[in-house]
């Protein structure tokens, strides 16, 4: 019976020993009474030790745990020891021999109490989760750089199921102008944009249903929480999410870069017209100058009679005109020499209107908002006197049955935010003059041409289509920034 009783105790050993291979666990005990610790040879491979290495008390495992972790893990052993808990069990960090630390897991619980009920011994296993952890920190990571690349993506991020939205991030909101996820959650994708667009993006869906779907780029309208249209950039990606086909989209507003895009394009323009302008006026100018030469010449002749004179005199008065024409055309193509001064822009403002209430019909009221600490500008007096008539002449012809011409000044800062959005403009302070009426108005197609030379909406015969564009060549001649809204 001994011999089977030992037997048997050899088998349980052998299954308890090849289970704990088998786990990778390896076993330790302590001795309440002494404080020694006995750990077997697994438990110090997976610590990073050999016997050699270590002292069997439980005062040098503590010196071995991380100072994070030691009074939680002490903590759980004695909870154990005074009866509060049936059993410990502890991760924490554990320094190996090499200096680095290892995470452990620690099991174990009181294996024999005197009568008193006082604890005397405890075993238990230790289990190596460091590769465990190593994953588990790599996975934390790996979210929150995929969180981080979401939340700080300058692109707005997307998700669709069965055509109706799923999720969305921060720059998807603030490109379509909704506070919260709740608000777009549930939504159609057919929802955010316009009526016109609808059939392309259901279309999109249908083909990707199918298996048919291709990534690609569109370049559509987008619709605004506050119903405003802009230009939409969109790549859309079929995706298997969930368990549920689904559509992955990437969006951006270009507005602000198609804005930059006409901008530029338009001050391209504008710069060709304008050195073909000052080509062209150059030359001309030449002729006038010669026809006007030989006119006064002959007008000075005594045999030539009156009504030759006459004929001369309407000669010399179209190439005068023709001559003030040419100087436009200079003035737009900033071919014109500017004398810069330090000005007041309110007293030529003043003094201009001085001259228009005379020029101005009664029915047009001219009212000032000046800003009376209005900063000193460089600039020349006579182009200044030549912008301010140019646009209140303007201003009149858009008020034929009267109305009212406002001219306002202003100490404004033209941050780098805002001139970002515009072309060739630089931040700094500046002195804004602003000249609006009350008139008909311009239409949206006209005014992308409104600064362009012999551009003009009156009718034939009313107006020669330079007076803005001398406005626009004498602003950037002086360093400035004009629109028209």
């Amino acid at each position: 019976e001994l011999r089977l009783a030992e037997k048997a105790l050899r088998e349980n050993q052998d299954r308890l020993e090849l289970a704990l291979s088998g786990a990778d666990m390896g076993t330790w005990d302590l001795d309440l009474r002494t404080g020694i610790a006995t750990p077997n040879d697994r438990s110090l491979r997976i610590a990073g030790y050999s016997t050699d290495d270590i002292e069997p008390t439980l005062e040098f495992w503590q010196s071995l745990v991380h100072p994070d972790d030691l009074q939680i893990a002490m903590k759980n052993l004695r909870d154990n020891v005074e009866g509060r808990k049936d059993s410990v069990e502890s991760v924490y960090r554990i320094r190996s021999k090499s200096g680095e630390y290892k995470w452990l897991q620690s099991r174990g619980k009181v294996v024999e109490r005197d009568s008193q009920g006082n604890a005397l011994r405890m075993a238990g296993t230790f289990t190596d989760l460091t590769i465990q952890k190593k994953a588990e920190a790599d996975l934390k990571e790996s979210e929150r750089r995929s969180r981080l690349l979401i939340e700080e993506s300058p692109v707005g991020i997307a998700i669709a199921q069965h055509g109706k939205f799923t999720f969305v991030n921060d720059e998807f909101l603030k490109i379509f102008g909704y506070e919260n996820l709740q608000e777009v959650i549930g939504l159609r994708t057919v929802d955010l944009v316009p009526p016109e667009f609808r059939e392309l993006v259901l279309r999109r869906r249908r083909h990707d249903q199918s298996g048919q779907f291709e990534p690609t780029h569109l370049e559509i309208k987008g619709l605004r929480k506050d119903g405003r249209l802009f230009d939409l950039e969109l790549w859309p990606r079929g995706i298997d999410y969930q368990g549920t086909r689904s559509l992955l989209a990437f969006c951006s507003d270009k507005s602000e870069s198609k804005s930059l895009k006409d901008q530029l394009s338009h001050a391209q323009k504008m710069e060709a017209v304008g050195t073909l302008a000052g080509g062209i006026a150059h030359d001309f100018n030449n002729l006038l100058q010669i026809i006007l030469g030989y006119t006064e010449l002959l007008l000075h002749r005594d045999q030539i009679n009156y009504a030759t004179k006459k004929d001369l005199a309407r000669i010399m008065t179209a190439a005068e005109n023709g001559a003030d024409l040419v100087h436009m055309l200079m003035t737009f193509s900033r071919k014109t020499i500017s004398r810069l001064a330090p000005i007041d822009l309110n007293q030529r403002i003043d003094q201009i209107r001085t001259l228009l209430s005379r020029t101005i019909p009664k029915t047009i009221e001219i009212k000032l908002i000046l800003n009376d600490r209005l900063s000193i500008i460089n600039a020349d007096p006579s182009q200044m006197d030549q912008i301010l008539m140019n646009l209140a002449v303007n201003a009149r012809d858009a008020m034929p049955d009267g109305g009212r011409l406002t001219i306002e000044t202003d100490n404004i800062r033209l941050d780098e935010e805002y001139c970002r959005s515009q072309i060739n403009v630089a931040p700094g302070q500046y002195v804004a003059l602003t000249v609006s009426d009350s008139g008909t108005g311009i239409d949206t197609d006209s005014l992308e041409h409104i600064f362009e030379p012999f551009f003009t909406t009156k009718s034939l015969g009313k107006g020669t289509g330079l007076g803005l564009a001398m406005v626009f060549g004498l602003v950037k001649q002086h360093g400035g920034h004009i629109k028209c809204f």
